[in-house]
């Protein structure tokens, strides 16, 4: 840390995303599932390079499913 800084503690940060073409057809259009899991730890994070950081964590574990087509 530097001066007048406070020190952040360390952390362990698992991210995982998948992703599934379903099809792709011949104008280029296509379908794709897809699964983002954030922080699958739950670890409590503060960025050490953040104004914020004693304020305002990382966000907690986090899921997104979804769709995406593209044409």
């Amino acid at each position: 840390a530097g001066v007048n800084e406070t020190p952040t503690a360390a952390y362990d940060l698992l991210n995982l995303y998948v992703d599934y073409r379903v099809r792709r057809d011949a104008e280029g259009r296509e379908l794709t599932l897809f699964l983002n899991a954030t922080n699958l730890l739950d670890q409590e994070i503060r960025n050490a390079t953040s104004f914020l950081r004693s304020f305002a964590p990382e966000p907690g574990r986090a899921f997104e499913i979804g769709v995406r087509a593209s044409f």
